[in-house]
């Protein structure tokens, strides 16, 4: 977990710029929740490059060559957009935002080939941002069935952040009891158990039978299953399966509660994408795409300080101006 590092020293420039310019000054004003137990989301989007992928061509040739090209942008590539289910040649933008925040703002923007998933871009990004805001205590990561990958539930267990991630119904369950699309156990009948609390001293989840419970009337597998008035009993840790047995249990109420936050990073990208119109300029190279993105996120904090001080911050940057 302490390996070595890969950083761009052009990145840490614009993080930093981001951090100090906006970021703490929101925080400072309250405007993204409590630094100590920081709720965080993180979600990828696509830019498309400026530039063809084809390249110019350096020769005379008429017709179809192996002749070098030159190309305006090298360093994008193609990727797949699977909320639109195209493909793309450019870029994928990394968001990690506040969940906390009634403004949706980012404090770290990333920025990655096209043919990066998220599931690689967001594990980079996640332990950039821990770096950048070193005392910022993050207890919760929301994200969506991109994230679903085992790395992560390991690596947010190591920070001790808790994930509230979508499980992706592609991938297997594994060894261990039945469950459904939400890492529910199910009975020997197929039915969903009976959430009975979170044992705290023993850490681990404790499911009833949902007969025994009077959630179901009938089951098919009453006779060889426990003959005990109590019901069967399963318990779940958390360690047997980081992705499956969650500590909050998905599709709880609890869970729900916070994972619904989870689409503050969609309206942080959608406010840069589609009110900045940044969707509609032809960026050329990735420092360029990162610089323009970086803004749109200053002028967001930019927006939100306006909205809820509009007087102090005004007061402040004419003091400012007068000195």
């Amino acid at each position: 977990m302490n390996g070595r590092t890969f950083s761009c020293k052009e990145e840490n420039v614009l993080h930093q710029i981001l951090a100090i310019s906006v970021v703490m000054p929101s925080l400072d004003l309250g405007l993204l929740g409590d630094p100590k137990n920081m709720t965080i989301a993180g979600d990828g989007s696509p830019y498309e490059s400026g530039s063809s992928p084809y390249g110019k061509k350096l020769c005379q040739c008429k017709e179809k060559c192996d002749c070098k090209r030159r190309f305006s942008d090298p360093e994008a590539d193609w990727g797949w957009d699977s909320s639109h289910n195209v493909w793309f040649y450019g870029y994928t933008g990394y968001d990690i935002t506040a969940a906390g925040s009634k403004h949706d703002l980012p404090i770290y923007i990333g920025m990655g080939q096209a043919s990066r998933h998220d599931s690689v871009m967001g594990l980079r990004c996640l332990d950039d941002c821990r770096r950048l805001y070193p005392d910022i205590t993050v207890t919760r990561f929301l994200g969506d069935s991109a994230h679903d990958a085992y790395p992560y539930y390991e690596l947010l267990k190591f920070w001790q952040i808790e994930p509230f991630i979508d499980l992706n119904k592609r991938r297997c369950s594994g060894d261990g009891p039945k469950i459904d699309d939400h890492g529910i156990p199910l009975c020997a009948s197929g039915k969903r158990m009976v959430n009975w609390g979170y044992d705290k001293g023993r850490h681990r989840t404790k499911w009833r039978c949902p007969l025994a419970c009077g959630r179901v009337k009938e089951c098919s597998a009453k006779a060889s299953c426990s003959s005990s008035t109590y019901g069967r009993v399963i318990y779940t840790k958390v360690d047997t399966d980081l992705r499956l047995f969650t500590r909050t249990v998905r599709g709880s109420q609890a869970w729900n509660d916070a994972h619904k936050r989870c689409t503050t990073c969609e309206r942080s990208i959608k406010r840069k994408k589609i009110d900045y119109r940044m969707k509609h300029t032809r960026m050329r190279s990735k420092r360029m795409r990162l610089w323009q993105l970086t803004l749109g996120a200053v002028n967001q904090h930019l927006d939100a300080w306006r909205a809820d001080f509009p007087i102090s911050i005004l007061g402040l940057l004419e003091l400012e101006n007068a000195a």
